[in-house]
């Protein structure tokens, strides 16, 4: 997998002082994080990118939340990183917590990887 690299998401800086930076895989699933937690216009000069997910952070955690965060997950990872197949995307519920899991199929990678973002509870929403 050539030309997967970038800085990496969270940005830090590394040990000696440099950007860290990711590569491959990880660099993909890192940018299919990113992704889920950027909202639609957000970002000036990609209006369209990301999925949104934090905007349905304190909404009731029904069936209907699911369904809507599932389908703009799918639909932002398919427009905004193609290298990716999305094999599943589940909502994950427990009692008021909810949290986005995607299942991923990265090429050169044998086994499909999970990202999974919390909407809220300990670690979701902003």
């Amino acid at each position: 997998m050539a030309g997967e690299k970038g800085f990496s998401f969270p940005f830090k800086i590394g040990a000696l002082g440099r950007v860290e930076m990711k590569e491959g895989a990880p660099k993909l699933r890192q940018n299919v994080g990113h992704i889920m937690v950027v909202a639609p216009g957000e970002r000036p000069m990609l209006r369209e990118y990301g999925a949104g997910v934090y905007r349905l952070y304190q909404q009731p955690n029904r069936a209907d939340l699911a369904i809507l965060a599932r389908s703009q997950v799918e639909r932002a990872v398919a427009v905004w990183e193609p290298r990716v197949m999305v094999a599943e995307t589940t909502a994950v519920a427990r009692e008021a917590d909810l949290a986005i899991r995607v299942i991923l199929e990265v090429p050169g990678e044998a086994a499909p990887s999970a990202v999974t973002v919390p909407l809220n509870g300990p670690g979701g929403g902003r």
